[in-house]
Parts: structure tokens; C-alpha cells; sequence
């Protein structure tokens, strides 16, 4: 249609119009180019970064774990010696709540579930209710000692919590267990060879201050669930509090179905963010890395801006220039 017009217009005008199309559409071109190559690379750049930050952070919920994992371990072993005995325990349980502040009880019980001693906070419990239709009991015993590590329930304030449990193996079998991986035990063995069971409850509230104080451009962090889309772990308290499950969020679910590429989701909060999920090697929970997209293309989304600018004001300043000198030929 402005092809069509050009007849009717004088040829300083005509000379005026092409001068704009030659001069501004390639600025433009080059422009919409150069911004599409550089949000490619930089969503590149951003995959490859969160890749290596999801893995580190994992790593470090891999270690806290298994820093507690091996501790129960030992004291299993040092149980076995002892015979699985109450009183002996009891005192070895209060010496690492002490050096734990995040064990909320300790228990042993014996080879058929029935407890020997509870210690926590206040103290010890030597009363022995049945203890065998646990999660944690029956887990042991179903898993042919291995380790178990239960799914994040939350208490009264709506603190997250775990379980772990530790079988106690005679001495002859201990040394199945392997406490350089994070495996308890190599081997299958039946769990009536059991000399009992160390169960132990963790509040984990405070896991993100050690191990999720990652940063990742602006306004990007990790999270951490567990296989069924509970939160064990977020940055943000209140968040944490008043969101227990979020099975729901586009990136969670892509780690329950076993997809852990880099891709563009919506994130927990309703935000576009660029997100990756990790999985753990200690037991099924994930760590969950995000950033912003308006974070990432914040750099060219910038570039796009002045581009914008530096075109308007080249055309303004062209056509005021072309005005001038036609004026002059007039």
C-alpha cells in the first residue's frame, strides 16, 4: 500500500522515503540478529552454569545426609559390641543430641520392634511400646539392612522433619556395611539377623542455611523435595511454611518423571524461570536450581532497549536532516 502511494508523492519526498528504508532496515535487521543470537547464548551460557551449581548443591545435601547416615552407622556398630544394651545406649544417645542440635529423638529398639529407650530433649525413655509396625522398622527389615530415609512430614509449627534408620548387625555381618558410600549395607541380609534398629528424627527447617545459600543471578536459588513433591528444603521460610507440597510445579514434575534437562518452566512462585533438577544419590529427594528468565536475558533485553533507542533517534535526526536540506533546494 506504500509502494502505492510513492506516485503521488514529490521526489523529495520519494528521495526521503528510500533514504529511511536503505538506511534504517538494515540497523533493524542487524539488530533483531544480533538479539536473537544473544538470548541463545546466554540461555546456553545459563544451562551449562546451572548445571554445575545444581550438581555442587546437591552434592552438599548428598554430604549432609550422609555425614549423619555414616554416624548411625558407627553407633550401630559400637551397639553391636554392647549387645544392643539399653543403658549403654541411652548415654551414647544423649552425647550426640548434644552434638546434634537438629536430632529431636533418638530410639533403639530390638529385633522385633519393640523399644528398649527413647532419648531426647528431656530426657530418657525406657518404656518399650511395639515399635514394629513403623515406617521406619518396617523399611529396615524390608530393605535386608539397608538404611532408610523416610519422606518429610512436618510437625506442629510446621517444621519439616525426617527419619532415618540404622539396622545393628552382628559383628560377623558389620562389616557389610559400607560406610565410605552411601549404601549401609552391600549385601542382602535378613532381618532376622538383626540385633536391633537405631531410629532417628531430624528437623531439617534450618538445612537451607548450611547447604542452599546458593545465589544464581539475580533473584535464582535452589530448593529441595522429595520424591513426592514434598519441600524439605527453600530459602524462603514463610514459603516453606505454608507451602508443604508443590507436586504440582512444573519442574518438580519434570524430576518425579524422571526428566532432569534445563528447560523454561513456571516456577512454585508463578514466575518464568529457567530451571534444573537434580537428583540425589542418597535417596530420592531432588535438588531443584532456578533463575529468572527475566534475570537471564537481562543483559540483552538492554541491548534491545538501546537499539530501540539508537534507531528512533537515527530516523528522527535523518528525517530532520532531510527537511533541512530540502527546504535549502526549494
Amino acid at each position: 500500500m506504500a509502494f502505492r502511494l510513492l506516485p503521488r508523492l514529490k521526489i523529495s519526498s520519494k528521495a526521503l522515503f528510500y533514504f529511511l528504508l536503505v538506511y534504517l532496515l538494515p540497523l533493524l535487521l542487524v539488530s533483531i540478529v544480533l538479539a536473537d543470537r544473544g538470548r541463545s547464548l546466554l540461555l546456553d551460557a545459563t544451562i551449562s552454569k546451572q548445571k554445575v551449581v545444581a550438581a555442587s548443591t546437591a552434592e552438599q545435601v548428598n554430604i549432609f545426609l550422609d555425614d549423619r547416615i555414616r554416624a548411625l552407622v558407627l553407633e550401630s556398630k559400637l551397639l553391636a559390641l554392647e549387645k544392643s544394651d539399653a543403658g549403654l545406649a541411652s548415654k551414647d544417645f544423649a552425647a550426640i543430641i548434644k552434638q546434634d542440635k537438629g536430632i529431636q529423638e533418638l530410639i533403639l529398639l530390638d529385633p522385633r520392634g519393640i523399644q528398649l529407650v527413647k532419648v531426647d530433649a528431656n530426657g530418657s525413655d525406657f518404656t518399650v511400646p511395639d515399635r514394629s509396625s513403623s515406617d521406619a522398622f518396617k523399611a529396615v527389615s524390608f530393605l535386608g539392612g539397608r538404611y532408610f530415609v523416610s519422606p518429610v512430614s512436618y510437625g506442629q509449627n510446621n517444621e519439616p522433619s525426617i527419619t532415618i534408620a540404622v539396622p545393628i548387625l552382628p559383628s560377623n555381618l558389620s562389616q557389610a556395611q559400607n560406610e565410605g558410600t552411601r549404601s549401609a549395607a552391600e549385601a542382602t541380609i535378613t532381618s532376622d539377623k538383626f540385633l536391633g534398629v537405631i531410629v532417628v528424627k531430624y528437623n531439617i527447617s534450618k538445612l537451607w542455611q548450611k547447604v542452599l545459600s546458593t545465589k544464581i543471578g539475580k533473584g535464582g536459588y535452589a530448593y529441595v523435595v522429595d520424591s513426592l513433591g514434598n519441600l524439605v528444603a527453600h530459602p524462603n521460610n514463610d514459603y516453606l511454611f505454608k507451602n508443604q507440597k508443590i507436586a504440582n510445579v512444573e519442574a518438580v514434575k519434570n524430576y518425579i518423571n524422571d526428566k532432569y534437562d534445563t528447560t523454561i518452566t513456571t516456577s512454585e512462585q508463578g514466575e518464568s524461570v529457567v530451571s534444573t533438577p537434580t537428583k540425589l544419590s542418597v535417596n530420592s529427594w531432588a535438588v531443584i536450581v532456578q533463575e529468572p528468565v527475566s534475570s537471564v536475558y537481562s543483559g540483552i533485553n538492554s541491548f534491545i532497549e538501546l537499539s530501540v533507542i539508537i534507531i528512533v533517534s537515527s530516523g528522527l535526526f535523518v528525517t530532520a536532516l532531510s527537511l533541512i536540506f530540502r527546504k535549502q533546494l526549494l
